[in-house]
């Protein structure tokens, strides 16, 4: 029995009236589909016994009684009631469908409302439905739990292989995270280089596990800290990582080296060493304090009249030869003067010239040679 609020039960009552004076209201055979007119413009009721509904709004793969009804769920199309489900009815919408509407205590409020449904519980007294039906607000039929258009019902873009997740659907583009996005049945399926956005300097990316990698760097970089987040964020040029990670440059005896792709180089040696055999795997191998290498690969120290020393990587004289010395104060050109002679006798600049007399410093010592009449030595 259908129950109205005062306010329309004249409505109701001329409908009911208007059916019961007619010839052959019931109908026989299948009951075709109702027109539920503009969705817009239902009415709602006040209240009314519906009796017992089904909540099934989805059809599940769980066995049914047969009760000589179709399978046909909330929103699914059909062309009679007996298509649909019990406790629901045939109705056309107001774009045209035919679909199936479940039945509805408006008392109870039980239509599905949540996420991206949107259903209200009306009944139209304009259709022969007999009870309130759990028809769409709007002309899009789709029972969709989760908002995204996709799940069942003629309206909805298609079916949802997830409808508790509103980014896992058909439409969805797939990422790297372990779950089917697309609904194709395949996890992190597509090319690596869409699914994994490469970060600085990485060449490709790899989709495993459920979380993106670094396939290759660009050349002469790596990912020497293992977070793929920040790509490859080594440049492998550097005297720190040389053409690998963690290879530094740190060849003998070397000041200042750089990194090419051949490897270590030399800039500067250290003070005193020279890289005099070309090699750069042994580094600035050669002291330069030695005589054979004073100063620079190849460079004598061998000072005239003198024994000489490299000692602080410039040749110089360590000590004279007996009977030279070093008068000009010039090394480079060693003990150049000899000693014997009468200007520069034993020393630089001491002159033999014996009073009253001549003498001679053929030793290195001023003597006298002879002397002037009226001396004597």
């Amino acid at each position: 029995m259908l129950r109205s609020s005062p306010a329309r039960l004249s409505v109701a009552s001329l409908v009911l009236l208007a059916c019961a004076s007619a010839i052959g209201c019931a109908e026989s055979g299948p009951t075709p589909p109702r027109d539920i007119g503009p969705l817009d413009a239902l009415l709602r009721r006040d209240g009314g016994d519906a009796g017992p509904l089904d909540d099934v709004l989805i059809p599940t793969d769980a066995p049914r009684a047969d009760t000589g009804r179709g399978e046909a769920a909330q929103c699914e199309a059909c062309t009679v009631d007996i298509d649909c489900l019990p406790q629901h009815y045939c109705a056309t919408l107001s774009g045209g469908d035919t679909v199936c509407l479940r039945a509805c205590d408006i008392d109870l409020a039980d239509c599905p409302t949540e996420f991206g449904t949107n259903f209200s519980c009306v009944a139209d007294f304009t259709s022969s439905i007999p009870e309130p039906v759990c028809a769409p607000v709007g002309a899009t039929c789709c029972v969709d739990a989760d908002g995204d258009l996709y799940g069942s019902g003629v309206g909805c873009l298609g079916a949802d292989c997830d409808d508790a997740d509103p980014l896992v659907n058909p439409g969805a583009v797939e990422i790297c995270d372990g779950v089917d996005q697309d609904c194709d049945t395949t996890v992190d399926d597509g090319d690596p280089a869409a699914l994994c956005i490469g970060g600085l300097h990485v060449a490709t990316t790899i989709c495993t596990g459920g979380a993106c990698g670094i396939d290759a760097c660009e050349p002469n970089f790596d990912d020497c800290n293992t977070y793929a987040s920040d790509g490859c964020e080594t440049d492998l040029l550097t005297t720190d990582a040389c053409l690998s990670c963690g290879a530094t440059c740190n060849l003998p005896n070397v000041d200042t080296h750089a990194c090419t792709p051949a490897g270590c180089t030399i800039i500067t040696c250290a003070a005193n060493w020279g890289d005099c055999d070309g090699l750069v795997t042994n580094g600035c191998e050669q002291s330069l304090t030695t005589a054979s290498h004073c100063g620079g690969c190849g460079v004598t120290c061998g000072l005239s009249n003198a024994t000489s020393t490299c000692a602080t990587g410039t040749c110089a004289i360590q000590t004279c030869n007996p009977n030279w010395g070093d008068c000009d104060s010039n090394p480079i050109s060693g003990c150049e003067t000899p000693l014997v002679t009468n200007s520069d006798c034993g020393s630089c600049g001491t002159i033999c010239a014996p009073s009253g007399g001549s003498g001679s410093c053929s030793t290195g010592t001023c003597r006298v040679t002879t002397c002037a009449s009226g001396f004597e030595d």
